[in-house]
């Protein structure tokens, strides 16, 4: 059985390496120069450095010593969808902004030997990971940048009562999380007003007109919400898919959800629904475009 200090070494170890190499393929695949990153944002709920996960990105990259940064520390398996909302708020303060978020997690240093049925689950679908995307305004004429997803509109949701349903906190053995087998059953029962609230105004009209890349918490929650939204396993085949691919690598498992779902034939313009979960209860959720250039570069 590890300490606390023992998982906090492993972290500062190996997390910097996970989320530089994450950033470089994010980086090249975005098409534009490293030059041109103005901002570093960094996810993570899985440990903490000081200086930051975002520092070592901006020195292990190389990028200038002007580049500002930010940690976005214990949002959970929502985490993602707090890196795009805030990358696209800091890129509608400037339109020359281009914002590198980087999520990166190592659930795995936090496995408990512990009995208890939710400890279990967490062990078996929680897997280490990290992905990355930059965010900015209009692509400029003078770079070779390219759109892959547009973003249209942000809405977060925090369920009244369901404060101690999902919980992810410190011990002297590591994080501990605590699952209750209610949340199904509450992510049913309020998901449907939250993405009613979330496609106002996008012209999107009927969900089974759009894609569905969700965060992919567990078979139970992907269930769930299609029967409340009239979905199919169709729609969420990107979230399936990366489950049964890699699991739950929390905060970054939303990007992955994204990038499996941009490489599927038929989805350039069409418009997505994004949806992600987290302690709180809090849902957090996007309207995205698909661009017309998706494929990813070798």
């Amino acid at each position: 059985r590890r300490v606390h200090g023992e998982r906090d070494a492993l972290y500062a170890a190996h997390a910097p390496k996970l989320a530089i190499a994450a950033a470089e393929r994010a980086i090249a695949d975005w098409r534009g120069s490293r030059d041109e990153i103005t901002h570093v944002v960094c996810v993570s709920c899985t440990g903490v450095l000081n200086p930051g996960l975002d520092f070592e990105v901006i020195q292990g990259l190389g990028l200038r010593p002007s580049t500002q940064r930010l940690s976005v520390l214990m949002m959970g398996c929502f985490g993602g969808h707090s890196a795009l909302k805030t990358a696209r708020a800091i890129a509608a303060s400037n339109p020359r902004a281009r914002v590198l978020a980087v999520c990166c997690e190592l659930s795995t240093l936090h496995m408990q030997l512990d009995p208890r049925v939710d400890n279990i689950v967490a062990a078996a679908i929680f897997g280490d990971g990290a992905s990355a995307v930059v965010v900015g305004g209009a692509p400029r004429a003078d770079s070779a940048e390219r759109v892959v997803f547009e973003l249209h509109r942000h809405e977060a949701l925090t369920i009244p009562g369901t404060r101690d349903m999902m919980t992810w906190n410190r011990s002297a053995n590591g994080m501990v999380v605590e699952l209750s087998s209610g949340i199904p059953q509450q992510i049913e029962a309020n998901v449907g007003g939250f993405v009613r609230e979330l496609c106002l105004g996008t012209g999107l009209e009927h969900a089974r007109d759009a894609l569905w890349p969700l965060h992919p918490g567990g078979i139970a929650i992907i269930a769930a919400i299609e029967r409340v939204c009239g979905l199919t396993h169709e729609h969420t085949a990107s979230s399936r898919a990366v489950l049964a691919r890699q699991g739950n690598v929390s905060s970054g498992t939303v990007l992955c959800v994204l990038d499996h779902l941009r490489q599927q034939p038929g989805v350039a313009g069409k418009w997505a629904v994004s949806l992600s979960f987290g302690p709180g209860l809090s849902v957090e959720g996007c309207v995205l475009r698909v661009g017309a250039d998706t494929s990813p570069r070798e």
